[in-house]
């Protein structure tokens, strides 16, 4: 309703900007898109600073990362069932899944009950800002399954990183 009225409009994304025209039938030259981008500190980081972080937030040395709001379009149950192979390869240790409970979380935890490497997924909390680009950097792979994202700004930040990354081909990813 706002979105009609507004004489401009900034989208985070062309995938928000098409949203916006799909959902809206917002005249697209009203919509003024303007990415976002990984905050400054996020870089690559030292061996050392990457060990300090690893401790302090009891992490593995090899594991996958995913750093968002546990719901449902973030596609956690799926990402949880593809590492099982890698548990089982002996690939990674864990899977750290960085990020507060959002709406509709019950079902991923219903599920994550229910398979065997549940003890491999670690969750590590509140993860300070200062803390997130080791996080992201110590990570054999940041990965993003969702279903959808406006922007996807952790794959730019693990990017920053040098984390490689591995995410879903959707929305604006």
């Amino acid at each position: 309703i706002f979105c009609r009225r507004a004489r401009a409009i900034i989208a985070v994304s062309e995938s928000t900007k098409n949203d916006l025209v799909r959902l809206y039938d917002i005249d697209p030259r009203r919509i003024h898109v303007i990415s976002e981008a990984a905050a400054p500190h996020f870089g690559p980081q030292t061996a050392g600073r990457i060990e300090a972080v690893r401790a302090r937030h009891g992490l593995p040395s090899r594991y996958i990362v995913t750093v968002g709001t546990i719901e449902p379009r973030k596609n956690l149950a799926r990402l949880v069932d593809a590492c099982g192979p890698l548990f089982d390869e002996g690939l990674v240790d864990a899977l750290v899944i960085v990020g507060s409970r959002g709406w509709l979380y019950e079902g991923f935890f219903r599920h994550l009950e229910s398979i065997p490497w549940r003890d491999r997924v670690i969750f590590p909390g509140f993860v300070q800002d200062e803390d997130l680009p080791a996080v992201y950097a110590g990570a054999s792979v940041t990965a993003q399954p969702s279903l959808y994202e406006g922007f996807g700004l952790p794959v730019l930040e693990a990017m920053a990183c040098e984390s490689p990354v591995c995410t879903s081909n959707v929305s604006s990813l």
